[in-house]
């Protein structure tokens, strides 16, 4: 039994399997990617949004002295995006992080940069765990 099916991209006749949808790779792939390109673009403008905040912050955490305190309309004018940040780290107040480095803000006007040491955290939860106490990031499963 022969049917007439076609590529669902491009319309061309398939030949071999019965259950085929696609004539090659390429109609495949452009198929799939015309059905997740609005999700793929916003998950890639998101992502491109924080790397470049992380841009802008490690290059005013080099330009700048201790205590590295800034005016917010600088971060602004580089293209900071404060809604996008990747997680905050909340010690004695909240800064709002862009992967190893964050954004305090002093007031409405000024701001610090600062920047987490990940080797202290690793070697401070390594002692933790020696003493027996739990990890910082992870609960423990019972």
């Amino acid at each position: 039994m022969e049917t007439n099916k076609t590529c669902v991209t491009c319309s061309k006749a398939l030949k071999g399997r019965t259950d085929k949808k696609f004539c090659d790779d390429f109609c495949r792939n452009q198929h799939h990617n015309q059905l997740k390109g609005p999700e793929n673009n916003f998950m890639r403008n998101v992502s491109n949004a924080l790397l470049k905040n992380r841009r802008i912050l490690k290059n005013f955490f080099l330009k700048t002295t201790i205590p590295h305190k800034i005016l917010k309309s600088d971060l602004l004018l580089e293209g900071f995006v404060f809604r996008y940040h990747t997680h905050k780290n909340k010690t004695k107040i909240e800064n709002l992080m862009c992967f190893d480095y964050g954004v305090t803000m002093s007031d409405e006007h000024w701001c610090y940069i600062v920047r987490e040491d990940y080797e202290a955290i690793e070697s401070h939860q390594k002692l933790r765990l020696k003493r027996g106490e739990q990890s910082l990031n992870f609960k423990k499963v019972t």
